[in-house]
């Protein structure tokens, strides 16, 4: 009965060979007979039982590949083959286990020899394979002569009869592709050849490579004489964290010189290279360099030129809400119907029957992930997005959309959100066969917010969720509730809706929401809400009102001009200064005696201050002493 060893090794070997027929040669230690067996590849019990016969008595080896008929062990008969290998026969101090790029299988076949097998993703012609054999025994220090297509190598669990006693042919591992991911033959070469790399064009080395090219990155990596087990793990196979991988291959380009366009050159060939987006992969190499280059006293400078490869395309989901790759907030005091809002947004996006929101045109279509966080009740999200869908398709409740939701289970102060995340947005993809559009989360306050630093620790989520925007080219909403309105408003709650102008750069744009008391008066049978809209991205839109109707059994919402002081407020806030009442009128588009009389009636209520400079009228928002507590 054979070895396990052999076995084990047998049944790897038929899985990654073509059919036809395995060589096995075996020859007793000081004869020149020699025994021959061709065993066809779907006998592999002949062929066990061939090795077990001879292996007590005989060295016994076999083919690597398979020949297309019996009994001629020629290169002309070999098959193509998916298998490469050395025969070790160098320095008897060396470790296979540290050989890199690692071999599938490899067993001792006496004191500080081995041999080893690699296994490609497709079959090479049988050139090609002769050379890579040849380059892995240049690197590993084999038998020159065993590239050859028609090598064979010792059995694993057979003897070798050179020594007395016999030493034992021992497996040292052996991993199939589900285990370790066969390599790309072309990869391969290029790892193999990656170190030393002529930095200088010469007759054998040929001309330098054309720039840009993966030739002219792993010619630069010779040249920069980066090392190989960085090459081969960061530019040549994919490893399981591709972000670790690919920052220390450009924090290392960055330690030894190279250049940002040279780094973002390299890394853009590299197999851990993940970013969608040239903007997404320039912001990394940029991130790496500033943490590098401080050792070498200076700052990461970039010319402008290197902003050459960059999409600037920008594309909208809904003109001025939301674009594509856009971190924005649905920020206001509690009870403004901001969650109403954003669920509606969803609706529409999702629903490709639906073509307006709000009276503008939605532009993007596809998946909604919703983080139900703040109210967590089905019931309730079910009705809202039912009866929203059912207004605009004539009473069609069905939730036949790529809306998902998630109820409760999202905390940015977990170690592994950005994981789990992402994982959940590629999971969507996968379903539905396109990108998440936009991902809501709502609320911040249940999402790990802290009021009491004034959200100087929400800064990990906001820069965890621009990396995805930027790399996934998908959106993100944060629904926030503010503080209390007073009669004076916070003059930073433009660009900092929770009390930070550092913590609330990065939102863009922001959706204000508050209530409108006089509209209520004015029209008891609806709901008021102001709600102005923020972007850096495009001209900023004068102020709105929803009246929203109060049959909670239907979906009734009606988007109305704010009034003349509503708006001389939003522009205030938008110019964060002083504005004479001439320039107002002409912004606003209102006639000068409408906007004094509103001025009037904000200056009443304390909304406003009024001074005189000259003939002139200049209008501010009252000074805000002090800040305010979140909740």
């Amino acid at each position: 009965m054979p070895s396990k060893e052999t076995r084990l090794f047998l049944d790897w070997l038929r899985g990654y060979v073509p059919d036809g027929f395995l060589y096995l040669l075996a020859r007793k230690e000081g004869s020149e007979q020699v025994t021959r067996v061709f065993v066809p590849t779907g006998d592999l019990q002949k062929l066990a039982d061939s090795v077990d016969e001879l292996a007590p008595t005989h060295h016994v080896w076999l083919s690597s590949v398979t020949y297309a008929k019996s009994g001629r062990a020629t290169k002309g008969n070999a098959n193509a083959t998916r298998l490469v290998w050395i025969d070790h026969d160098g320095d008897p101090e060396a470790n296979p286990y540290e050989w890199d790029p690692p071999p599938h299988t490899a067993w001792r076949t006496s004191a500080g020899r081995y041999q080893a097998i690699w296994l490609l993703d497709a079959p090479i012609p049988k050139k090609e394979t002769e050379a890579l054999c040849a380059a892995l025994a240049t690197r590993f220090g084999g038998d020159p002569s065993g590239k050859d297509i028609v090598q064979v190598l010792r059995v694993p669990g057979t003897l070798n009869h050179k020594h007395d006693p016999p030493t034992p042919v021992g497996m040292l591992w052996v991993k199939g592709e589900e285990e370790q991911a066969p390599y790309n033959a072309e990869g391969l070469r290029d790892v193999l050849r990656v170190s030393p790399v002529s930095p200088e064009p010469t007759p054998e080395a040929g001309p330098t490579p054309p720039e840009g090219t993966r030739d002219h990155a792993l010619y630069t990596l010779g040249h920069l004489n980066i090392p190989t087990e960085v090459v081969a793990e960061a530019f040549i196979k994919e490893q399981e964290d591709r972000s670790a991988a690919l920052y220390r291959l450009m924090a290392t380009l960055a330690e030894k010189g190279a250049s940002s366009p040279e780094i973002y050159q390299i890394a853009s060939h590299s197999a851990n290279q993940k970013f969608i987006t040239p903007a997404r992969l320039w912001e990394d190499v940029m991130r790496t360099a500033a943490k590098v280059t401080p050792k070498a006293g200076s700052y990461p400078i970039q010319h402008a030129s290197v902003l050459a490869g960059v999409d600037e395309t920008l594309i909208w989901v809904v003109n001025p809400f939301l674009y594509d790759d856009a971190v924005a907030t649905a920020v206001g005091e509690p009870s403004t119907r901001k969650s109403w809002a954003v669920v509606h947004l969803g609706a529409v996006v999702a629903c490709p029957d639906i073509s307006g929101y709000y009276g503008f045109p939605v532009e993007l279509h596809g998946p909604v992930l919703y983080f139900d966080l703040d109210d967590r009740r089905p019931r309730r999200l079910k009705r809202r997005l039912g009866n929203i869908l059912a207004a605009y398709r004539e009473g069609n409740r069905e939730f036949n959309i790529p809306f998902y939701f998630v109820s409760g289970d999202f905390n940015y102060t977990e170690a592994r959100w950005q994981q789990r995340l992402r994982a959940s947005l590629e999971q969507i993809q996968e379903k539905e066969g396109k990108r998440v559009v936009v991902t809501i989360i709502d609320t911040l306050h249940r999402a790990g917010f802290s009021p009491k630093d004034w959200g100087a620790n929400a800064q990990p989520l906001l820069n965890g969720l621009a990396d995805m925007a930027n790399e996934l080219r998908t959106a993100f909403i944060i629904v926030h509730h503010s503080a209390k309105v007073r009669e004076t408003v916070q003059r930073n709650v433009r660009n900092a809706p929770w009390g930070s102008t550092f913590t609330g750069a990065s939102l863009d744009p922001t959706w204000a929401f508050s209530r409108n008391f006089s509209e209520d008066d004015r029209e008891p049978e609806r709901t008021h809400f102001n709600l102005e809209v923020w972007s850096k991205e495009g001209p900023e839109g004068k102020p709105w009102i929803l009246a929203y109707g109060k049959d909670p059994s239907k979906f009734e919402v009606e988007v109305l001009d704010a009034d003349v002081g509503t708006r001389v407020l939003a522009e205030l806030k938008r110019t964060g200064e002083a504005t004479t009442q001439a320039d107002l009128a002409r912004h606003l588009g209102v006639e000068d005696q409408q906007v004094s009389r509103a001025i009037s009636r904000l200056q009443e209520k304390g909304k406003v201050d009024v001074r005189k400079s000259g003939s002139a009228k200049l209008v501010s928002l009252p000074e805000v002493g002090g800040q305010q507590s979140e909740f």
